[in-house]
């Protein structure tokens, strides 16, 4: 996707999600916030994450719960 490609994670995300692809769109915004913690940008962060976080908790997916979460933490 160019956007993932142009360095626009959450935009990429966004398209995800208005395709329906929740699982992509969930992960993409994982890396967005990954790569906000990295760069300074916490309320950056925190959106992509707690989006994130939804759709993990609703799938049941332990793994990426744990990570969204210690990223969430280092965000506080």
């Amino acid at each position: 996707m160019r956007l993932v490609l142009d360095g626009d994670i959450p935009a990429a995300a966004d398209r995800l999600d208005a395709m329906g692809d929740l699982p992509d769109a969930a992960y993409a915004r994982l890396r967005a916030a990954q790569r906000f913690v990295e760069g300074g940008r916490r309320a950056d962060a925190d959106v992509e994450l707690r989006l994130a976080l939804a759709f993990y908790r609703s799938a049941g997916a332990t793994r990426f719960i744990q990570q969204a979460e210690g990223l969430l933490a280092a965000t506080a």
